[in-house]
């Protein structure tokens, strides 16, 4: 019985984290939000959102993450407010 509950936990587990990569994914790309957008939406971290992306997505979705990291590095290269006037 031990068996069969831990693998029910696992597949609840999977289940959950497969959900939560499919609503990044689709807040993301499909309403264009930001990672911060996403975050308070998903009530998680931005640095939640980030791990979700660049390990569970990136298993689970590679085309997916691949046009999340082409935004992502577009963003950053665009959007960033440049550091040296926070000093």
């Amino acid at each position: 019985m031990s068996n069969l509950q831990s693998y029910y936990r696992q597949l609840q587990k999977d289940e959950m984290i497969t959900s939560r990569c499919e609503e990044i994914i689709r807040l993301f790309l499909d309403q264009r939000m930001t990672i911060r957008l996403c975050a308070e939406n998903m009530c998680m971290s931005k640095s939640n959102v980030h791990k979700y992306i660049h390990t569970q997505i990136k298993d689970r979705y590679p085309t997916e993450y691949d046009q999340i990291r082409r935004k992502l590095q577009w963003n950053s290269k665009h959007l960033c407010i440049n550091r040296k006037y926070w000093k």
